[in-house]
């Protein structure tokens, strides 16, 4: 079940990033934000999707000139880095059992 989750999660993540690179191709740059904020949703579950998500946020943010996007997706990726490095090492067990 879980692997069927995850395939299911993969495929929306790719579909929202697919609209958003076809809007940023079309010049229709905040719809493509806001498909990139719906996969930085969906994403949040993996560090690796996590994080390519919030530098395709970032670049978009720079092509838009937002200094508000590009200084709000700039500390969220590094945020999102550290609490994710840190759920990943605080699943593990430390100490003697």
């Amino acid at each position: 079940m879980k692997t069927e989750n995850s395939k299911v999660l993969a495929t929306a993540i790719s579909q929202e990033l697919t609209l958003a690179e076809s809007l940023v191709e079309s010049g229709d740059l905040n719809l493509a934000f806001h498909h990139l904020e719906r996969a930085h949703v969906l994403g949040q579950a993996s560090t690796y999707q996590h994080t390519c998500i919030h530098w395709r946020m970032f670049k978009l943010a720079v092509r838009q000139r937002s200094p508000r996007e590009i200084w709000g997706t700039d500390r969220s990726a590094y945020r999102s880095l550290d609490q994710n490095a840190f759920r990943h090492l605080s699943n593990r067990q430390h100490g003697r059992s």
